[in-house]
Order: structure tokens, then sequence, then C-alpha cells
């Protein structure tokens, strides 16, 4: 049997369709998964551009109109996901390595969510204030180093003014867009929080989500 998605939403949201799905449906079954993986401003890449193959899961950027859909949407399919299955290429690994390799492993994290985060985790009283993050940060960083993972590069400079001597990268390369990291970027931003000795997220934010099952699967 044949299974068709269409994840939608930023990264955070179609990998939790995707490894989900497959659990439910693909693993430990004669069966395959087709999965319309397209690029556009939520989600600026190809999957197969950043990560490994995964066994019986095929791949497309476009719906063809020869496929019958059996899901579309961000949301997760069943109780449990997989993310053991997610890899990324060797070649973003390795920069992963050699980022944890300069902070000799002794680092504690944060994902700031700004830009088009603020109004919908108010809304539901969970945002993560600036203040929220400093406590946390002050309590933790001790003799450490601080990674910061923000989509805002003034968020990202008012972090690295205040812990200057702490923070030992600059911000990632700006698209100039409203979103302006680089797939591959987030993806490092994913891993590099997972290792981190402690984490601080962001409430209403599917990607520090993301973020805090990788570090139960790699911790």
């Amino acid at each position: 049997m044949v299974h068709t998605i269409f994840p939608t939403g930023g990264l955070g949201n179609r990998l939790r369709v995707v490894t989900s799905y497959y659990i439910k449906y693909i693993k430990n079954k004669d069966e395959k998964l087709i999965v319309i993986w397209r690029n556009d401003s939520l989600c600026n890449g190809y999957f197969l551009d950043y990560f490994e193959p995964i066994p019986n899961v095929e791949f497309v950027k476009q719906n063809d109109k020869t496929l019958t859909i059996n899901y579309k949407g961000c949301s997760r399919i069943g109780p449990t996901t997989d993310f053991t299955i997610i890899k990324p290429l060797p070649h973003i690994m390795d920069k992963i390595n050699e980022n944890r390799k300069l902070l000799e492993n002794n680092y504690i994290a944060i994902h700031v969510r700004r830009t088009d985060h603020i109004a919908a985790a108010t809304k539901r009283g969970v945002f993560t204030t600036d203040e929220d993050f400093f406590k946390f940060i002050d309590e933790n960083l001790n003799n450490s180093c601080l990674y910061v993972a923000t989509d805002n590069v003034d968020t990202y400079t008012m972090f690295q003014e205040k812990y200057k001597d702490k923070i030992k990268f600059p911000y990632h390369k700006s698209s100039g867009k409203f979103r302006n990291t680089s797939l591959e970027d987030a993806i490092i931003d994913i891993y590099m929080c997972s290792y981190a000795t402690k984490f601080k997220h962001s409430g209403w934010s599917t990607f520090s989500e993301l973020i805090n099952s990788f570090r139960k699967i790699l911790l």
C-alpha cells in the first residue's frame, strides 16, 4: 500500500507530521510513504538537500495530480513520533560537531522565537519574555558558553551585547526575508540546542518542541 502526505508549515511542523505518520503507518510494515515537500516561505528548502533518505519514504517536490493525498496539514498523526529516523547529511553534521568542539561541549542554549510568534504566544499566555531568558542564563551560565538560536538578528544582537564574552558565533547570514535564517542554519540550531547541557525553550513554538524531542534522543 502507498500512502501520500503533504506536510505544511515550518520545518518543525513538517518533521512532526512525517515522523508521526511514519511510525503509525509505515514502520515495520511492507508499505510505502510518499511525502510532498514543497518549498515555500515557511520552509525554504527540500528535505533531501539536508537530510539522509528514510527507508520506504519517497520525497517529491510537487503533486503531479495523480497522487491521492491521505493527509495534508501540520498536526501530529497519532500519539507518537520517531525522530530517530531524521539524520542530517554528513557535511551538516560536520558543521554541528565543529561548533560543539569550539564550545568544548560546555554550553547552555536558548531558542528565542520572535517575528511571527509573539502575538500567538501572548494570546495563549505562554510567551517567553527576554527577562525569562535572562533569568535562565544568569542562573545556569556559570563557566560555560551560551548558544542563541533565534529567527531575528536584532534579538541575537541584544543577547550578544549582554553576554558578549560567552557567545562565540556571529549571527547566521541573513537572507533579508521575514524569517531570515536558511534551512541549514535552522537544522544546525536544532542540533546545537539539542546537545546543550541545559536548554530554555520558547512557549508555543513547534521549533522548541522539536528541540526538546531531539534532546530526549541525543542526551
